[in-house]
Order: structure tokens, then sequence, then C-alpha cells
């Protein structure tokens, strides 16, 4: 069940707040992609900094406490948590939301990790952006139990201007230091792209030569992330409250945004294998942290 932390496994780092309810299913998945894990903890109130201690204790994940920072807190953690990475010799690196799942589309089902490792160790290449694949409400009302991953089916289409936004992954080494020590608004500019020494950069496996934050309308290729940013009436409501991280407190998602990315174009559910494995992984860290605490 257990696999130690290695500097040679892609890390997945995210900042997370009143996200308890989805925690151990996203950290499930990730541990089966084989990544290794870094939480950033911005919560005041709830369960979730519990929970998180109890996944540190067990040796799931690395926790980084920015429960001090109010206003706009992504884009510090993300800072901190690349400096973490660095001091423990990370080779690379990558940032996802609570509600993002990284999905190869090529290769083994859960060989995310292993995808990201053969893109970034190509000659000369830093960086590898893949595009988002959002999903609507698939008309839920509440909240109910069950896997995020299982209970929202469809999504919007490909070229569907939802789906133009990217997440990427790096090379630490090829992001700017200099920049970062300087200013933390250089070496990481927004919460989907680097600051590289090198041009090199991959976008859903093609090289390209111009490095941006959005994706062409094309098919998704060799991987994507599947984006939840609803999820149910309830669950939106319930979001709302904690505000945005990347845009600050002041930062409104009223009925119009649900709205908006409420798309159910393309059924495409999960396979039962699939989502068996990540309930099998769940159970397996439910008891691993009751045994731990």
């Amino acid at each position: 069940m257990e696999f130690p932390f290695s500097k040679s496994r892609p890390l997945i780092c995210a900042i997370m707040k009143l996200e308890s309810r989805y925690i151990l299913e996203w950290v499930a998945w990730h541990r089966l992609q084989g990544f290794d894990i870094m939480i950033a903890d911005n919560c005041t109130e709830g369960r979730q900094t519990a929970l998180l201690q109890r996944l540190t204790s067990a040796g799931l994940i690395h926790y980084v406490d920015v429960r001090d920072i109010g206003d706009r807190p992504q884009m510090p953690a993300y800072h901190i948590m690349f400096h973490n990475a660095v001091k423990l010799h990370y080779r690379y690196l990558g940032y996802l939301d609570a509600d993002e799942f990284f999905e190869p589309l090529v290769g083994e089902k859960f060989g995310g990790a292993a995808l990201i490792k053969r893109q970034l160790r190509k000659p000369f290449l830093c960086a590898v952006s893949f595009r988002w694949c959002s999903f609507g409400s698939s008309g839920q009302e509440l909240w109910k139990d069950g896997l995020v991953l299982e209970r929202f089916t469809a999504h919007a289409p490909s070229e569907h201007m939802w789906n133009q936004q990217v997440k990427s992954f790096a090379r630490t080494s090829t992001v700017s230091i200099k920049s970062l020590l300087r200013s933390t608004g250089k070496a990481i500019p927004g919460h989907h792209v680097f600051k590289l020494y090198r041009c090199l950069y991959a976008f859903d496996g093609t090289r390209c030569v111009i490095r941006n934050d959005e994706g062409a309308a094309a098919a998704w290729n060799i991987a994507r992330i599947r984006h939840y940013p609803i999820k149910s009436k309830e669950e939106f409501t319930t979001k709302q409250s904690m505000g945005d991280a990347y845009y600050g407190q002041a930062a409104k998602r009223g009925h119009s945004y649900f709205v908006a990315h409420d798309l159910n174009d393309v059924e495409e559910p999960l396979d039962q294998e699939t989502l068996d494995r990540v309930k099998e992984e769940i159970a397996k860290i439910r008891a691993l942290i009751s045994e731990k605490n």
C-alpha cells in the first residue's frame, strides 16, 4: 500500500480549502497514477486540517501549512510548495486543484506519472501542458455519497472554450529560480504556466514554439485534466462561500457561472473497473490513516 516518496517521481501540488469531502478520492486517484502529492492547507475551520495531518502522519502526502494566508492565497502557496519541492530534490512538478484529475489517454489507465516522466525526459523539453475536460452537473441538484468521478459523467465537447485552459508540469531545474527569488510573480506567473529558462515546450505531446495558457481547439491526444468546476447545485452553492484562491474573496461566482459551466454535451462515464480501483484505494487509505492515529 505505502510507497516511499521519491525525488524521481513527479510531484502534484495543490492548495485546498474546505475540501474534506473530496480529498481521499483526489489523493487515491493520483496515488494510483503514481504521483507524489503535496497539499497546502488553507483551511481555518472544518475537518480538512485533521484529515490532511492524518494523511501526512501515514506518509501519504507532504503537508504545507498556509492557513495564515488570507485573501488570494493560491500563488503564495504555489511558491512555497515550489521551494519545498526543490529542497526535497523533486525533478518534476505540476499544480492541480482539488476539482482536477490528471487522466492519461494512452498506455496504462493509471500510468499518469510515467507519462509525465516520458515527456519531460525528452531532450531539451522543459514543460508539458494538457487541456481541461470540463464536466457539468449531470442534472444533479443535491450532494450525495459517491465518487465525483462516478457521479458526473457528461462533459463539454473538446472544442468548447472552457476546455481550452491548460495545466502544466515542468522540470524544476528549468524553472527560473532567479526570477522566483526576486519576485513571487515571475517564475510562476499564473496558476496554469511556468516561466522557463528555455522555450522547448509540449502541448498534449506535441512540441510547440509559443507557450501560453490556452490550447488549440482539437481533440485530446495523450492526456487531459478532468475538471469538475461546479458539481451539483448544492455543492456549487457551498463552493461559492469559499471564495476564489486566485482572484480573491471579492470574486463572485453566481448563477451565471453555474449555467455557463453546466456542460453535459458528451456522455462519457468512467468504466466500472477503474471506479472500483479508486474505491479500493480509498478503502486502503482509510484503513492506513486509522492505524496510524
